[in-house]
């Protein structure tokens, strides 16, 4: 409720979960302007959901996809 489904579809439904590290959750994004935006505007509406849904609090770290 706290995002438009534009904004999710936009910008949270490309990226995956890659890894966990000392209570930060590892973000996967397609490019550096869309870690830009999400460390810029959605970093902490992720992690309250975050924290909702995994009982802890937990940081959010979003990397850039590596091209192969």
């Amino acid at each position: 409720l706290e995002l438009t489904r534009a904004t999710f579809d936009t910008w949270l439904q490309p990226t995956r979960a890659v890894g966990r590290e000392n209570g930060t959750l590892i973000v996967q994004v397609a490019s550096d302007p869309a870690r830009a935006w999400l460390e810029s505007r959605l970093r902490g509406v992720v992690e309250r959901a975050l924290a909702r849904v995994a009982g802890e609090s937990l940081e959010v770290r979003f990397v850039v996809k590596e091209e192969r």
